[in-house]
């Protein structure tokens, strides 16, 4: 008599079937009576929801809707049931009374791409306009490129052929971009298919001339090798960035219990097969990957695959301090293996990464040991090594090593256990690295770490430190670790200078970070306001910059270095509002924030002819679009939206890689995970922003002089969902409902 509810317990549907054949109505009421709270016990059990009753066979859905329907339930039976059990057993009364005891598992209930898919939610949020196609039109890269050139009298054809290709080329750097926002935009909204390969979009490299609709391919011209490489490494993350996380799904997802190594299907494409790896790790997914498979990757010997695999492991055990996962680190950092052990031929990249995986995993944790060690390494002199001399890109390795100092340190400036110890020899030696000095006067033995290095044959530094190395990384480290404690004393070492001479000893770059690090750490005393903003510049800065953009007040030799300091000061106070209201969408910090960005864009007509002017500017527009995106993560504001629009279609010699990059994962925040989610302000998000849109972009798809491109998308460790979805008790359907926050 309670044979339907043995088979639906053991999952063997077909034997349902049988039920068919119940013809005898006493026996069919018996059966019902004695069985039905098994029945629908069972149910519960099973964690079915409607969508997924309606996939079953048709006579299997047919049974249970008539099953349910005779059921004589009572309610105290059913007190403590899901609420899927509920909408199957047509008992919605019940719903309201746990609908915020599971509310924080709303991706359970409905898996991500089916009931709340981004085409209902930008219907709820958008209803009156299209917004959400347009930035879906605007990140699309497999679409041919359009160009229209005019042929000029007396050019031959070769040379028009030239002409075309170059550019193409030009905008194609727009096109190599795109990756990177498009991965903001599908943040963890899809769960994959585990019987057909996840798609990867292809980039799209050739053309097509108006108005004959010719194919075009970069064919007569010279290309950098290698140029089409990291954007196909962002495309591949871009693509695994769609994957919702084995955390957000339910139990019952086969997702969650699928090997990784067997979902990735490009391993015949290595950039992209190593991009989707690492976007996999971003979302936590690698945790459960095994040592065996971990070592076939690192074997590989492939330098994009064990970024990948590095920075994928660290970001899934970030915080954790995972011995495992520090010791396949470790490897691939020199000053973490044995005193005279054989020197192990790794690529600069890779020990670059290494350092910032080997941060994330002691995120927090105030290890000395760990901290000792990348201090040590922020100023690691050129050295020989078995690749060669280790001379280059070195502004790279001590940013790095910066950045994952701060991140182990994060925010324990003003802890009792860290002040008065190690405090005081962190501190000093950072702000010597940050200002300059003799290298004597600097502990190299701290904790106990020294470099064994030889000397390297063609760089020869002397007997001071070299602050255009160090000073990057330091300022990194020292707002990071003194992250929201108000320290006026630490504060004051990121005052910029007062004076025109001061100012010039000072590279304008470091102006940007001073004013940033300065924010980080006074975070209180940040206001989203324009008046702010202007009083965190010197006197002589503001008084010469306003009289320099509009007359020739100042001679010519000081509107130079005024220019820089004002557009660089600017930058890094717009970025600390970005930061400090990240994902708030606070109305007074946008509108500022806006009014900067059209200032800039105001001002860029004025400097034709200066080309070092120009390319500042465009730096200083890039980071206040950045900021300005930040502050409304998530939100799809129409107003931002346009002034991001106005910055993708510009195209020219002095917007680079770097700049159409970072304008595209504005745009990717603005609509991010499909505007489910937004950023957050703790401390360990701050340090993954701070990581991720670290101020010094690209020049070329090739270039990780500086900041490795590869570091661009630990965003998604800053990112959270917040999104509320009020739906009617009775249908379920969607609807407008007023809502306060208390």
């Amino acid at each position: 008599k309670v044979f339907a509810s043995y088979f639906l317990k053991k999952d063997l549907y077909k034997e349902i079937e049988f039920y068919v054949n119940f013809t005898n109505d006493e026996l069919r009421d018996e059966f019902l009576n004695e069985s039905e709270c098994e029945f629908y016990k069972i149910i519960n059990d099973l964690k079915w929801n409607p969508d997924f009753v309606a996939t079953l066979p048709s006579y299997l859905h047919l049974i249970i809707h008539s099953i349910t329907k005779e059921l004589n339930i009572d309610d105290t039976a059913i007190k403590n049931y899901h609420n899927s059990t509920y909408k199957i057993l047509h008992k919605t009364e019940f719903i309201d009374e746990r609908l915020w005891e599971e509310s924080n598992s709303a991706v359970q209930m409905s898996h991500p791409g089916d009931d709340d898919n981004e085409e209902s939610v930008f219907d709820v949020l958008f209803p009156e306009d299209t917004r959400d196609l347009e930035v879906v039109n605007l990140l699309q890269s497999s679409k041919p490129i359009t160009i229209q050139t005019t042929r000029s009298p007396g050019v031959s054809d070769h040379q028009h052929t030239i002409d075309k290709e170059l550019l193409l080329f030009t905008m194609c750097q727009r096109t190599l971009a795109l990756s990177v926002g498009r991965g903001a935009l599908n943040l963890q909204c899809k769960e994959p298919s585990l019987t057909e390969p996840h798609p990867i979009p292809r980039l799209a490299t050739g053309g097509r001339v108006l108005p004959d609709n010719q194919t075009i391919e970069l064919d007569h011209i010279e290309v950098a090798v290698g140029i089409f490489n990291w954007p196909q490494f962002h495309n591949g993350v871009a693509a695994a960035l769609e994957i919702c996380s084995r955390s957000q799904v339910g139990d019952g997802s086969p997702w969650k219990q699928f090997p990784i190594k067997s979902s990735v299907k490009y391993a015949s494409l290595t950039w992209q097969y190593a991009g989707f790896l690492f976007g996999l790790g971003l979302s936590g997914n690698l945790q459960q990957l095994n040592q065996v498979t971990v070592y076939d990757y690192l074997a590989c010997g492939d330098e994009q695959t064990i970024i990948a695999v590095l920075l994928g492991l660290a970001s899934s055990h970030a915080g954790t301090m995972d011995l495992s996962t520090t010791k396949i680190i470790s490897i691939h950092i020199d000053a973490m293996l044995p005193k005279n052990s054989t020197e192990l031929d790794i690529s600069h990249s890779v020990k670059v990464i290494a350092l910032i995986a080997l941060g994330l995993v002691y995120r927090g944790s105030a290890n000395d040991h760990i901290g000792g060690l990348l201090l040590a390494e922020i100023g690691r002199p050129p050295a020989s090594g078995c690749d060669g001399d280790q001379c280059v890109d070195r502004e790279s390795y001590a940013l790095a090593a910066g950045l994952a100092l701060g991140t182990v340190y994060l925010g324990c400036g003003q802890t009792p256990g860290f002040v008065g110890g190690s405090s005081t020899i962190v501190a000093d030696q950072l702000y010597r690295y940050m200002v300059g000095g003799r290298k004597k006067d600097i502990q190299i033995n701290i904790f106990n770490r020294q470099h064994s290095h030889s000397p390297s044959y063609q760089v020869k530094e002397g007997e001071f430190i070299n602050v255009d190395i160090t000073s990057p990384g330091a300022i990194a480290a020292l707002s990071l670790i003194f992250l929201k404690t108000n320290c006026v004393a630490v504060a004051d070492w990121f005052i910029p200078p007062d004076t025109i001479y001061q100012l010039e000893a000072v590279r304008p770059e470091l102006l940007l970070h001073r004013a940033l690090a300065w924010g980080l750490v006074m975070w209180d005393s940040v206001q989203p306001t324009e008046e702010w903003v202007r009083s965190t510049m010197p006197a002589v800065v503001l008084q010469a910059a306003n009289s320099s953009f509009s007359t020739d007040v100042v001679e010519q030799d000081e509107l130079e270095t005024t220019r820089e300091a004002y557009c660089n000061i600017l930058a890094g106070s717009c970025l600390v509002i970005g930061f400090k209201y990240a994902g708030s969408a606070n109305t007074v910090a946008m509108e500022t924030l806006q009014s900067f960005a059209k200032n800039c864009l105001g001002l860029l007509p004025k400097f034709r002819g200066e080309p070092l002017s120009k390319l500042t500017l465009e730096a200083c527009l890039t980071t206040v679009t950045l900021s300005l995106a930040m502050v409304a993560s998530g939100t799809g504001d129409l107003n931002v939206l346009r002034l991001i629009r106005h910055l993708h279609f510009r195209i020219g010699s002095e917007i680079r890689f770097g700049n159409h990059m970072m304008n595209h994962l504005a745009l990717g925040l603005l609509f991010l995970g499909n505007c489910r989610m937004a950023l957050s302000t703790t401390n360990e998000a701050i340090s993954a922003m701070l990581i991720a849109f670290y101020p010094r972009y690209p020049t070329t798809s090739l270039d990780n002089r500086c900041h490795h491109q590869s570091l661009r998308h630990l965003y998604v460790l800053a990112a959270e969902r917040r999104l509320l979805i009020t739906r009617t008790q009775k249908t379920g359907s969607t609807c407008n409902v007023k809502v306060r926050s208390i």
